[in-house]
């Protein structure tokens, strides 16, 4: 959620107002509220993860003589032990407000407690929980959530619309977290109808930097970039500290998505400037290591840009999982090593358990780029590891933590033959993540996860075919096909073209490296066709995204090209499609200088 649990009881203060005068006293905002993640997942899985919370200190249950008297204070007891993330307790305190407010029959405060539940589940990692809760608080507002739409909204008193919003607000948090982007994107869209519907201006603005986490999870660059805008010209109407917070946070993500770095860069400076004002205490680190986690990430951004401005070495040939070394220029190890102090106070200031994981994993590859120490590196590794076996971290951010860290391993594992690190553990990583991603039923976490499992695969197949082994009897090979042909399928081209160019590419390079060069070309047919869906997301985004971009499509053009050329004498019709491949490389740097779209505006002559 875009606010934490201060969305949720101010809406509770509303209905209370209305009709609830004798509870008004007791209740008050409850900050039961997501912590904001950062993954920003391109293709290219640079992820923004976010923190180890610090270990809850278990507490022995309530004494007889401590027991609340009522179910008002055992909600308040539950918001205590969820700001101290001591979820446990307040998974048991939020229990027994439940059946309180159901023995009394009042129906809307179960409401908001089923939903605070939900969310304490999420924190916990236990999604069949969080889910259940939801649909109850959902069915105590007699509604279930198929029946909510842009049209049905009118049909509920404004009782429940005071708490269907917010509850909106953390089913949209759960359903991101699970991987169900497009229905958290409704969630918040619905969320944001009936805040503006109620004139609550701050409540549509929460909304709002919601949705930017959805359309960024969607590859929806271009929708967010607008929302972004929108969003911009409102910051000066928020008078709430942590929504102004948060929200120039998000405006620094979403500027990061789309290449925008230095406006990125401002606005996160802004958000943290502002947090560091608030008052000593757990939400003022929670927000400082947040803040400091997405500046790390915009460094990083930064210092990528430089290396690809002046970068030296060519990347032609080279598979997704072999790492190369190359000189780091000083503008980018000056952004390189901003990061690393962002990051290491990111760490510090922790007191959730993603945002340090996203913190220590994208530390250790900003350490990776500077050529860090093995010695100093490994043992890192090895923690973050350990760090990700925690039931948390079983929805989408734990695969995407897993395909991240498994990489950081590859490289250390290739980094100067080294051999204290073997490849076992890495396999187990991927093996892992896929596990997870097959649970969720999520489409997009099993491609990855197949996918990157098969390029592992495709890398070990290149390794030992360059020293020992046939590729006919090469079983890496095979298996990295198989896998590849399974993340391909669960990545449709016409669903996620982003993902699925990227599996067509991996085919083709399979094929051509056991000679089946008819059925290569074709995979990188399919691939340059998918591609041409993401270029078009990507048009009128700022061209410094497009360096990464570039990195990753125009050897796909290329190596189609030189396919079609192998013929001693290639035919006019390979000579055309050559002809025209190397044309399209340069419209879509065009467009992207230009950001507009000239295709149909440009014919090619024979």
């Amino acid at each position: 959620m875009a606010r934490e649990g201060a969305v949720f009881l101010r809406r509770l203060q509303s209905f209370l107002a209305a009709g609830r005068r004798k509870l008004g006293a007791r209740w008050r905002l409850l900050a039961l509220g997501c912590c904001t993640l950062l993954l920003t997942l391109m293709s290219s899985l640079s992820l923004s993860l976010s923190v180890v919370p610090q270990a809850v200190v278990s507490r022995p249950a309530l004494a007889q003589t401590e027991a609340p008297a009522s179910p008002e204070d055992w909600f308040q007891t539950g918001q205590r032990a969820y700001e101290t993330q001591d979820y446990q307790r307040a998974v048991m305190a939020l229990n027994q407000a439940i059946q309180g407010f159901e023995a009394q029959g009042q129906r809307l405060p179960q409401a908001i407690a089923l939903s605070n539940l939900s969310l304490t589940h999420q924190a916990l990692g236990a999604w069949s929980a969080a889910a259940q809760a939801m649909d109850q608080s959902f069915e105590r507002l007699d509604v279930t959530r198929a029946q909510l739409t842009t049209a049905s909204i009118a049909n509920f008193s404004d009782a429940q619309l005071r708490i269907l919003a917010p509850t909106l607000e953390i089913e949209g948090q759960l359903r991101l977290r699970q991987g169900d982007a497009e229905t958290a994107l409704e969630s918040w869209r619905l969320a944001e109808q009936i805040y503006h519907q109620q004139q609550d201006r701050r409540g549509a603005i929460a909304a709002q930097t919601s949705q930017l986490q959805a359309l960024q999870s969607l590859g929806l660059y271009l929708q967010a970039n607008a929302i972004a805008q929108t969003l911009e010209k409102q910051l000066d109407q928020i008078d709430e500290p942590l929504l102004n917070i948060r929200a120039r946070r998000s405006l620094g993500e979403t500027y990061r998505a789309v290449g925008r770095l230095d406006p990125s860069a401002d606005y996160l400076q802004q958000s943290l400037a502002a947090a560091e004002k608030l008052a000593m205490g757990p939400v003022r680190s929670q927000e400082i290591s947040a803040t400091q986690l997405s500046l790390g990430n915009t460094y990083f951004a930064l210092g990528d840009r430089e290396q690809e401005r002046q970068a030296s070495l060519n990347r032609q040939d080279t598979l997704p999982w072999q790492c190369l070394s190359a000189e780091v220029p000083n503008e980018a190890q000056d952004y390189y090593q901003q990061a690393d102090t962002a990051y290491a106070t990111a760490i510090a200031q922790a007191a959730d358990a993603r945002q340090q994981v996203a913190a220590r994993l994208n530390q250790l590859a900003v350490l990776l780029e500077l050529e860090g120490n093995n010695a100093f590196l490994e043992p890192q590794w090895t923690a973050i590891s350990g760090l990700l076996s925690g039931q948390a971290f079983r929805d989408r951010f734990g695969v995407y933590a897993r395909i991240k860290l498994a990489k950081q391993g590859a490289c250390l594992k290739q980094r100067a033959a080294n051999e204290s690190l073997d490849w076992e553990p890495i396999i187990a990583q991927l093996k892992q993540a896929s596990t997870i991603a097959a649970a969720l039923n999520d489409p997009v976490a099993i491609s990855q996860s197949l996918g990157n499992l098969g390029g592992l695969y495709e890398y070990f197949s290149w390794l030992e075919t360059s020293s020992t082994k046939a590729l006919n009897e090469n079983t890496w090979h095979q298996a990295a096909q198989m896998l590849t042909e399974q993340a391909l399928l669960a990545a449709q081209p016409s669903e996620l073209p982003d993902i699925a160019y990227q599996w067509q590419w991996q085919l083709a390079r399979l094929h051509k490296a056991v000679g089946q060069i008819e059925t290569a070309v074709n995979d990188y047919r399919r691939a340059v066709d998918t591609l041409r869906a993401v270029r078009n997301n990507l048009l009128t985004i700022d061209s410094e995204v497009q360096f990464s971009f570039r990195d990753n499509v125009e050897p796909v053009y290329r190596e189609l090209a030189d396919l079609l050329l192998r013929a001693e004498v290639p035919s006019q019709a390979a000579l055309k499609e050559v002809v025209g491949l190397i044309d399209n490389i340069q419209l879509a740097e065009l467009e992207s200088f230009l950001q507009c779209n000239l295709v149909g505006t440009v014919e090619l002559t024979e």
